[in-house]
């Protein structure tokens, strides 16, 4: 563990925190890593953790424009590479969304700021004001390390009203799809099904919202679909998401069981589908509720519906932002519940459809083909 009880025991303040943990851990590399206009400086001890965080990125860093314009200010991230760390502070259970049950992350709120501790990992990470830092094995949990980065972008959107969906997101000549539901839902896996039938990828499990004058736009964030190995055995292009032994493990499992298996892939979109099938941004044509359940044997159907009269599907769609969230005074928030009147707003002029029925991928992207313009036709 890290020893940090002598110096930082009487620290209460972020700032006093931080320095007491950037003095045992030098900086050593940084990356500027830019996404759409925004640009976000990770700087950390660790060199191989800076490699690791490139490979995974590489497919987002396009010379693309922000959609609402205009180049952004910088936002730095530091990850600092340690045993996991402990600090004598007054932590609380952070409440998870429903349908969660094991407890994720505590926090310690403190002048200046919070520390998120992640309880399965260990991790610490220090936030407010301008202050994004992470400590602890960060190698071993760099997917939270990646998280946190991508959480940047989340929330320099949120600051400028944007809405966070729990969503997919898919492009066709400048119209798209938001694909929203549940966890477990099937949002990333009939994405990619609709990426193999030459549409672009936009994003995998969150999509921010925005009203604009031709409608509604969605921006995708940077991160890689994340997939079951139900997902990959299924669709030829992901089969080399699977080492070869793994593959052969899995061919005589039954459909059921290979849904049910807990483990994740991430899918480099641009070696999966080859380059250009990766889009920042789309103007919605319609967003795409899926509502149904694996044990219905009936083929899917597709149905309109108005999210008004329907506080259900609302609950599908809105996503928390979660503990590092911080307001747009500087202000850390206590758990924010999503503003049902803001979704309504921003979605008013996007046409709203259900999937019912059982789970059939082929027949849905069938049904998700219908709601996009032809290709070749006028976006304006």
């Amino acid at each position: 563990m890290l020893e940090t009880r002598a110096p930082i025991a009487a620290r209460r303040d972020l700032l006093g925190l931080a320095a007491a943990v950037r003095v045992r851990h030098p900086v050593r590399a940084r990356r500027d890593f830019r996404f759409g206009g925004l640009s976000i400086l990770v700087e950390s001890n660790s060199p191989a953790l800076i490699d690791t965080l490139q490979q995974y990125f590489h497919c987002f860093e396009r010379d693309w424009k922000p959609a609402d314009g205009g180049e952004r200010n910088g936002i730095v991230v530091t990850a600092l590479e340690s045993e996991p760390a402990w600090f004598p502070l007054a932590y609380r259970d952070w409440p998870r969304d429903p349908g969660k049950l094991h407890l994720k992350e505590r926090v310690a709120d403190l002048a200046g700021g919070r520390v998120v501790h992640k309880v399965r990992t260990g991790m610490q990470f220090l936030v407010g004001g301008s202050m994004r830092l992470a400590i602890g094995p960060c190698l071993a949990n760099a997917n939270q390390i990646i998280n946190f980065i991508v959480t940047q972008y989340i929330e320099h959107h949120l600051h400028r009203g944007w809405q966070l969906c729990h969503a997919a997101s898919v492009n066709a000549g400048g119209r798209g799809l938001i694909l929203a539901g549940f966890a477990g839902a099937g949002k990333s896996t009939l994405a990619l099904h609709l990426v193999g039938r030459g549409l672009d990828f936009v994003s995998n499990d969150r999509v921010l919202v925005q009203a604009q004058s031709s409608g509604a736009t969605a921006v995708g964030v940077p991160k890689l679909p994340r997939i079951n190995p139900g997902t990959a055995m299924n669709q030829s292009q992901l089969h080399g998401i699977l080492p070869a032994a793994r593959r052969l493990e899995l061919a005589g499992l039954a459909a059921d069981a290979l849904w049910r298996l807990e483990e994740k892939y991430d899918v480099d979109v641009d070696a999966a589908f080859g380059p250009g099938f990766l889009a920042q941004w789309t103007r919605a044509a319609a967003f795409v509720v899926l509502a149904w359940r694996r044990e219905d044997s009936s083929p899917p159907r597709l149905r309109e519906a108005s999210l008004a009269d329907r506080p259900d599907l609302l609950a599908a769609i809105a996503k928390s932002p979660g503990p590092f969230h911080v307001g747009r005074g500087g202000n850390l928030q206590a758990p924010v519940r999503p503003d049902s009147e803001g979704y309504l707003r921003h979605l008013a002029r996007v046409p709203l459809f259900e999937i019912t029925g059982g789970v059939d991928f082929a027949r849905a992207s069938d049904l998700c083909m219908e709601l996009l313009p032809q290709r070749g036709a006028s976006v304006a």
